[in-house]
């Protein structure tokens, strides 16, 4: 199974004007140039694309979907909650909704995040390679029933 994986570090850093619950990763490559650029998606369906933070420290991934995300702007910053956080601990895979902003690419305002324990990353991947280009809310259906 081949992955292509756009991994960045979960953080909780206090950040002044942000709730003092809030953990985030910061989707950055190269140049903050305003350009968009697309996330690869392999048009073979060979490889799955991953877009994921990850927290090594508390061993739990936050995965965001990556069609809905291309092409994306870097950089940009995804949060969630310590409650999510613990929530991922606890059960071991956990999916929940953030709002977000429309774009001209993806209307949809609510997104699905999915989080897991690391012993969890071969689900994720199966779970993104079944739930590619769906709606927000049939990657929600799916990921509950996993």
């Amino acid at each position: 199974m081949g992955v292509v994986a756009y991994a960045f570090l979960c953080t909780r850093t206090p950040t002044k004007n942000r709730p003092a619950d809030e953990r985030s990763f910061q989707i950055k490559y190269g140049k903050r140039d305003g350009l968009e650029h697309t996330l690869f998606q392999d048009p073979l369906l060979l490889s799955t694309t991953l877009l994921l933070g990850i927290d090594p420290t508390e061993g739990f991934f936050v995965a965001a979907d990556p069609t809905l995300h291309s092409p994306t702007k870097f950089f940009i910053r995804l949060e969630f909650k310590d409650r999510e956080a613990a929530l991922i601990r606890r059960e071991g895979w956990h999916c929940w909704t953030r709002d977000r902003r429309a774009t001209t690419h993806h209307p949809e305002r609510g997104e699905l995040l999915v989080g897991g324990a690391q012993n969890r990353l071969l689900e994720l991947v199966k779970f993104e390679r079944a739930a590619k280009g769906l709606s927000q809310s049939d990657r929600l259906a799916l990921a509950c029933r996993i």
